[in-house]
């Protein structure tokens, strides 16, 4: 019913939880940056709360850790048929799968920018050079490493 990779996303919605709550913490002191060193202090101004609020994830990492140390790795059931390998395409389904799922979140940032009088051209503007690179790339990447 689940997959190795299901421990990521929940480390992921982790991470995303508490980088939202740092951001709502700096709103009032936005002089001092986003930045990765901020975010660092944050983390262990707040370690306690972090462990209090965040105790559902942890328990599920540490459960992960005692899977993967009692079963002398990630994989049940034939080794033999599970070797890690490099598999480029993967990361190409992992960003579709994100674009897939970011469409509110777009359409989110096109209604700011579109509320705010700013112009949806000069958001796409900032996306085309991307696209233009990024879009070949990942087709090349897809067919040649499949």
């Amino acid at each position: 019913m689940f997959r190795q990779t299901n421990i990521i996303w929940t480390f992921w919605i982790a991470l995303h939880s508490i980088i939202e709550w740092f951001e709502q913490e700096q709103q009032p002191n936005a002089h001092i940056g986003l930045g990765i060193v901020p975010f660092i202090f944050f983390i262990k101004k707040q370690f306690v709360q972090i462990l209090i609020k965040f105790y559902g994830y942890i328990l599920v990492a540490i459960a992960f850790v005692a899977f993967v140390v009692l079963n002398n790795g990630l994989v049940v059931g034939d080794r033999t048929n599970h070797i890690a390998i490099t598999h480029v395409p993967q990361i190409l389904y992992f960003a579709a799968f994100c674009v897939l799922f970011m469409g509110g979140e777009v359409l989110t940032t096109m209604w700011r920018f579109y509320r705010n009088k700013s112009s949806i051209v000069t958001l796409l503007k900032g996306a085309a050079l991307p696209l233009i690179i990024g879009v070949p790339v990942a087709a090349f990447i897809g067919l040649r490493f499949r």
